[in-house]
């Protein structure tokens, strides 16, 4: 699980944030399971 707080919305500090989960998470491309990706606040 992760969080982040931002002044703005950025695709680049998406993909920081996912990046940051998955590396404390030990997340790697050979998961045999997919990540679900869950946001609230609507369509962001």
């Amino acid at each position: 699980m992760a969080w982040d707080v931002a002044e703005r919305e950025d695709a680049q500090i998406a993909a920081d944030l996912v990046s940051r989960a998955c590396l404390r998470e030990r997340i790697n491309k050979s998961r045999p399971q997919p990540l679900i990706l869950h946001a609230d606040n609507g369509n962001a």
